[in-house]
Parts: C-alpha cells; sequence; structure tokens
C-alpha cells in the first residue's frame, strides 16, 4: 500500500467509482458499556483458550453477536486479510474481557494502551497477530468513531490507512491529482513522495476521498500539529497544489520564521501592544514596511514604560514627551529598548546610525498621525513637527554609494556570462542544485545589466523582454525589458543589452508552468518570470 505513489506515476486506469459514504453507522449499533452474564462468560472462555483465535463454537458466536457485529461490519468494508481481520477481532475480545466494559466506552488513554506507540510493541503484546493487525483495527475503529487520532500512534503508513478507510482508487486518484500539478511545477519524484504523506494525512484529518473536502482551517491546524519541519513543508505544498485546483480559495501563508530573538512583544506594555496592533491591522503600508514599523513601535513602547509609566496609552502623550522621545533617540546606542539578549548583539553599545535614528522618528509621526486622522485619540500635538528629526540629524543622511573595482566588475560579468552547472552549489543531501541552471543564469544576467533594485528583479514578469526585429547593428545590440511599477513609479520600458533577452527567453522556454500569483505591490494576478515549485524568488 505504502508504494501507492510509484503506480501513481503511471497512467491510472481510472474506473466508475460509486459515491463515498460513510460505510458503518456507529449509532445503529447497542454502544451500552456494560457487558451482560453471557458476554462475560464467553469472554472469560475465549480468554482461557490456549489459542484465542480460530473457529468459535455457535453458542459463542451467539452470546457475542452485539459485540462482533460492528467489528465483522467494519472489517467488511476493510477488507483486511483473513489472517489480520482475525487477530484485530481476538485482540478487541481479549481486551474486552480485561477491561469488563465494551469497546464502545473506552477512553483514549485505553486505546493508546492497546495500540501502543509502534507496531513492534503491539505485536510484543499480541503474539498471535501479524504486522497488519494494528492498521487494520486502526482502520475499524476509525470508522465506528472510537479512534480517530492517527497522529498519536507513531510512525503509521497513513497512506496505507487512507486506502484501507476510503478505498485504493478514490485514494490514487486524489494522490495523482496533486502529484501530476507539482511536477508540472519543477517538483521532484521524491518531493512529490512528501505531498503524497500530506495527501493521506489531510484526507484522514477530513474523513473524506475528496480533495474538495480539504479547508484551509484544517490544514492550518494539521500544520501547528505536525512538528517535523519537512512534513510541515509538504503540507504548504498540498496547500498550493489545492489553491491552484480551485478546491481552496487561497494557500496556507508562510510560517513565522523561528527567531533566536524571542517575542517581540516582551517587556512591552499590553496597552501599548493593543494600540500599535490595531494601527498596524489598519494602515496601508506594504507588509514589509508595516512589519519594519511595527518593531519600531514597540521600542517605544519599551521606553515609555520605563520613562513615564502612566503614560502608555497613545492619549496621554504630550508635546513634552514627544520632544524628551527625540532626545532620546538622538542619544540612542545599538541594544537599548530591545527585549535581544546581549550576546546576540556584536554592535551593542556602539551608536545607532543617522538613518536607523531617522526611521525611528519617522515611524512614531506616522503612528501619532494616522491615529490622530482616524479619530482614534484628540489631536494634542502636531506629529509632523514634534516627530521632525533635527537638521543635524538630517545633515548626516546621505546616500553611500559603492564603487566596484573594474576587475572585480569584469570578474562578474565574465562569470555570469559564462555559468555553468559546476558553478552552482550541491550538498552531501542533494546532488543538483536547487534552482535550474538556466533560471540562475538569467536571474545573473539581469542582475549584472538590468540595474534594477532587488524588489524589481523579484517582480519582473513572463514575457518583460522584447527583442527588436530589425536586423541593424544598433537595435540588435539591445533589447526591451518591461520593468514592474515600483514604490517610485509606474511601469516602465528601458532599454538593456541583447544578452538579458537571450538569458529570459531562455528561461521562459525551460520554465516549468508556474501558478499565477497576486503581486502585493499592484493587486493584479500575474506570471511572475522568476518563479519555481509554485515559490517566487
Amino acid at each position: 500500500m505504502h508504494k501507492l505513489y510509484v503506480d501513481a506515476t503511471q497512467p491510472l486506469s481510472v474506473s466508475p467509482q460509486p459515491e463515498w459514504s460513510w460505510p458503518v453507522d456507529p449509532h445503529r449499533y447497542d454502544r451500552s458499556a456494560r457487558l451482560r452474564k453471557d458476554e462475560i462468560r464467553e469472554l472469560a472462555y475465549l480468554a482461557a483458550r490456549q489459542r484465542p483465535y480460530g473457529h468459535f463454537p455457535e453458542h459463542t458466536k451467539k452470546a457475542l453477536l452485539r459485540l462482533t457485529d460492528p467489528l465483522d461490519d467494519v472489517m467488511n468494508a476493510i477488507k483486511p486479510p483473513s489472517q489480520s481481520r482475525s487477530g484485530a477481532l481476538t485482540v478487541m475480545l481479549i481486551e474486552m474481557h480485561r477491561r469488563r466494559r465494551t469497546f464502545w466506552a473506552w477512553t483514549f488513554d485505553e486505546w493508546m494502551e492497546i495500540f501502543h506507540p509502534t507496531a513492534k510493541a503491539f505485536h510484543d503484546r499480541y503474539r498471535h497477530t501479524n504486522s497488519h493487525a494494528r492498521q487494520m483495527l486502526v482502520a475499524g475503529m476509525y470508522l465506528l468513531k472510537v479512534f480517530d487520532n492517527f497522529r498519536a500512534l507513531g510512525i503509521i503508513d497513513r497512506t496505507a490507512l487512507a486506502c484501507r478507510i476510503f478505498g485504493r482508487q478514490r485514494v490514487a486518484i486524489s494522490i495523482k491529482r496533486i502529484i501530476d500539478l507539482i511536477r508540472s511545477w519543477g517538483y521532484s519524484r521524491y518531493s512529490a513522495k512528501d505531498a503524497q504523506w500530506a495527501v493521506c494525512t489531510l484526507l484522514l484529518a477530513a474523513k473524506s476521498p475528496h480533495l474538495e473536502d480539504i479547508t484551509l482551517d484544517l490544514l492550518e491546524a494539521e500544520r501547528k500539529l505536525t512538528r517535523v519541519r519537512y512534513r510541515q513543508a509538504a503540507i504548504g505544498v498540498l496547500s498550493r497544489a489545492l489553491a491552484g485546483l480551485s478546491a481552496i480559495a487561497h494557500p496556507l501563508s508562510r510560517p513565522p520564521a523561528r527567531s533566536i530573538f524571542g517575542d517581540a512583544r516582551n517587556g512591552v506594555p499590553a496597552e501599548w501592544v493593543s494600540w500599535v496592533e490595531r494601527w498596524r491591522d489598519t494602515c496601508t503600508l506594504q507588509p514589509k514596511s508595516r512589519k519594519t514599523q511595527f518593531i519600531y513601535l514597540l521600542k517605544v513602547g519599551r521606553w515609555i514604560a520605563s520613562a513615564h509609566p502612566d503614560c502608555v496609552s497613545p492619549d496621554r502623550w504630550t508635546r513634552e514627551i514627544a520632544a524628551e522621545w527625540v532626545g532620546t533617540v538622538c542619544r540612542m546606542a545599538v541594544g537599548e529598548w530591545t527585549q535581544v539578549n546581549a550576546k546576540y548583539q556584536k554592535r551593542r553599545s556602539k551608536p545607532l546610525s543617522a538613518k536607523s535614528k531617522a526611521h525611528l522618528l519617522s515611524s512614531l509621526c506616522t503612528f501619532f498621525r494616522d491615529i490622530q486622522e482616524w479619530e482614534w485619540i484628540p489631536r494634542s500635538f502636531d506629529p509632523r513637527r514634534c516627530f521632525r528629526a533635527p537638521r543635524s540629524l538630517r545633515a548626516l543622511i546621505a546616500p553611500n554609494a559603492r564603487v566596484i573595482a573594474e576587475d572585480i566588475w569584469a570578474k562578474l560579468l565574465w562569470a555570469g556570462i559564462n555559468l555553468t552547472q559546476d558553478d552552482l552549489t550541491t550538498s552531501f543531501f542533494c546532488a543538483r542544485h536547487f534552482y535550474p541552471l538556466p533560471m540562475v543564469r538569467a536571474l545573473s544576467i539581469v542582475w549584472l545589466f538590468g540595474g534594477l533594485r532587488v524588489d524589481e528583479i523579484r517582480r519582473l514578469r513572463v514575457g518583460c523582454v522584447r527583442l527588436h526585429p530589425s536586423s541593424s547593428d544598433s537595435a540588435g545590440t539591445v533589447c526591451d525589458l518591461t520593468i514592474p511599477a515600483n514604490k517610485t513609479s509606474a511601469a516602465f520600458v528601458k532599454p538593456v543589452d541583447h544578452v538579458v533577452g537571450e538569458a529570459v527567453q531562455q528561461w521562459e522556454a525551460e520554465r516549468p508552468q508556474q501558478p499565477s500569483t497576486v503581486d502585493e505591490k499592484t493587486g493584479e494576478v500575474v506570471d511572475f518570470l522568476f518563479m519555481f515549485r509554485g515559490n517566487g524568488i
């Protein structure tokens, strides 16, 4: 069962499948917890037999019919091998004898005591079972809705479990839909195997063999429950594939990066945090700018809590406090009013740069200007005047262009134009570079010859180059490159060396089909040029 993906890579013969519905109705059985006298007697008889499995006498079958009927029904639904079926049934009968209650009344801890964390421990306890009995038992109890926490069972073949519960053909169809799509995006066969794990996990969590029944909330919950990072990544890939199939509205957002610096809110009064978070959720700045200013404002919160603890609410700020903050910023050193441990700050106690000081002042200016205009607080002072950077500070801010020596630049040009597969980094675990060579070459040449910001390079779109049709020498040396809208101008076209056009068109010819993505700056749905495996660079 676990090798289902190997079959899914081949053309799948799809035979008509009946609409899936839950194969058994647990409510139609007698689910009382107490055992009857005749059931207790027959269970004791079976437990005392030298071989508890095998054929049962007719009087035993009749007496235990209330207990075995639901077990037989789910086993008929999952169709296990006869030996596995017999072993699973025997486990249930023995445990009901030990616990003096029907399995309907068992708690989660009791189920875990029976299933054990590993298949080996299960087999060591129940020697009469084979290697598949545990999985068959889990599948049966899943269908009877008495135990569905498959995640607590340690390493269990989730593909095989899903196939037993929903049917191999249905699960294979769902897996193949996802794998075919992500393989077309450039994912390798081994990465697709992780996606198969994610598909089967989410089908089990959704209690349905249909991809359309997987929701965003379910994906997010499953990612939080998953501790292994590459498994979390597989759930993210699945969410992008489901969005590509229009099964969900949009993929999962990237999980927040793990930081050694702790929570940025540490040491900040809760009242100030609530004001700043409300502003962050309301303002219209770009996500990166919003995050940066949020961090700056939390630094202000630590200072105000220390200097004026009775003024942690913005509506209590005055011109005097604003002036005091400007003076504090002008004398501020690296590491002041931060929550970061000193051992992570190599530049601690050194003077803060003029640009950083200006950003601290402008962030607080923007914050107070906005909340005053939105009428969250009364206008007690003018933020533009009170938080304006002093002239002495503004005089220290100037462009800091770095000149690259001609010999260094010549080496960069030669390396970019003559880039080969051997130049790309590899690792012990991966013999080839993550990104394809044509993509890296096009990216290098655009950076060398385009004269663009990083954000502009990342947001270049498919079809952004236009080669001149003229055969004249002047036209043959340049091509047109369409630059997307940026923070200072609308989209425009600029002439660049023809080598840029050739490299970009070579990458476009080999670029795997990628899902369209929303450009956060313009709000348009576009096809980014430098995209691979459903992700931008």
